[in-house]
Order: structure tokens, then C-alpha cells, then sequence
């Protein structure tokens, strides 16, 4: 009951989903996994309040569970109550130090929340455990350039790229941060190069004609 229900959940039909689901709880009310796929569904369905619950008990069930405290987390996020999404992902990546979805979220939380020494100390942290990490080294990558770091912002968008050589993004940021350092020719080669990997980056097609536009009447 368990798999058709995620399968359910997949083609979003949450509300079938729950059913069987509960159905599965009934027969065997101590199924962490169960209980993680039901806080899930409710999730979606806005049902906030049930699924932390439900979070909660598949927890208990099963105290090293680093895709449930992921979800909890998640869920906190939503719920706007940032601390408590912290201290769900940090247990999700003290029980997984590999869950780097778990990291990046942290990261980008500290980051929007303005608290970049902080992010920046749990950046290296994450790296540590997860040095192949394309997402960590460009979330990374993004808050040093915040704090002006170029030259470390770069490495990072670098090891990025590399990481990840088909991401348009990752290109296009590394252009804001050469266009912010002055290094121009470099920027516009990044716009150029994300333009190409991924035509649709209308932000980066503005910054390569605002680029270009300057050259101009410079000249």
C-alpha cells in the first residue's frame, strides 16, 4: 500500500494517496516510512498542522530517519519558522552528512536570512563531507560573492562548472560576479556561454545588452 500510494503521490493525486496510506497505518501504525509519505501528501494538501504530526511519529518510530527530518524541515520552511527548519536539516545531515539537498537548503535559508558567516562556515562543513557537490559549491560560491570574496566566489564557481558544465546558471552567476568585479570581457564571455546552454535566461540576455550597450557609447 505503502509503494501505490507514492506512486499516487507522484501523479498528485494526494487525496487517494492519504487514503491508502492511512489504510497502511491502520494494519501497521508503527511504519516510519508510512508516516514520513503521509506527512508528505498532507503537506501538500495544506494540511500543515497533521503532517508535522505526522513527521514527528515517523521520527519516533525511527529516531535516524535524514530523509524525514529533510521533510520536516522543508515543511518549517513553509511554515516561515526558519529555526526549526535549521535544527531539522542539521539533524538530517548529522544522520546523512551526504544529504546535500539537506545542506543546500540550510545554506540558502542563512543566505536569504542575511546571516552569511554563518552560511559560510556550514558551506565549508558541507564541502567537507560532500567535495563533488556541483549545488554546494555554487550556493557557496553565491553568498561569497555577497561579502565580496571574488577570488573565492570564483574558485567556487569554477569547481561548479566543472562539476556541472550543462547548467546555464551557474555560468550566468559567474558572469554577475566578473560583471560586479569589473572584469567585463569575462562577464559578457559567461553571459554568452549560459545564453548558450540555456537560451531562456532572459536576466542574462538583459545583463549581456546592458554590457554591450555600454561598450558602445563608451567607444
Amino acid at each position: 500500500m505503502n509503494n501505490l500510494a507514492n506512486l499516487l503521490r507522484e501523479d498528485r493525486k494526494f487525496q487517494e494517496a492519504e487514503v491508502l496510506l492511512r489504510k497502511a497505518l491502520e494494519v501497521r501504525p508503527n511504519f516510519a516510512a508510512a508516516w514520513m509519505n503521509l506527512g508528505i501528501v498532507l503537506t501538500n494538501l495544506n494540511k500543515t498542522g497533521e503532517a508535522e504530526n505526522c513527521y514527528k511519529t515517523a521520527i519516533k518510530y525511527r529516531s535516524k530517519y535524514p530523509d524525514c527530518y529533510y521533510n520536516l524541515g522543508n515543511l518549517y520552511l513553509d511554515m516561515k519558522q526558519h529555526e526549526e527548519a535549521l535544527k531539522a536539516w542539521e539533524m538530517s545531515v548529522f544522520y546523512r552528512p551526504s544529504h546535500t539537498a539537506a545542506w543546500s537548503n540550510a545554506l540558502v535559508l542563512l543566505d536569504n536570512m542575511k546571516r552569511y558567516e554563518d552560511a559560510l562556515r556550514l558551506g565549508q562543513k558541507a564541502l567537507h563531507h560532500n567535495p563533488t557537490s556541483a549545488a554546494l559549491h555554487f550556493t557557496l560560491a553565491n553568498t561569497l560573492g555577497k561579502v565580496q570574496e571574488f577570488e573565492k566566489a570564483e574558485k567556487h564557481f569554477l569547481e561548479a562548472i566543472q562539476l556541472n558544465p550543462t547548467s546555464g546558471l551557474y555560468c550566468s552567476n559567474l558572469g554577475v560576479l566578473y560583471h560586479r568585479w569589473g572584469k567585463i570581457e569575462k562577464a559578457k564571455e559567461m553571459y554568452k556561454k549560459a545564453l548558450e546552454i540555456d537560451p531562456t535566461l532572459k536576466t542574462t540576455e538583459m545583463n549581456l545588452k546592458r554590457l554591450t550597450n555600454a561598450k558602445l557609447q563608451h567607444s
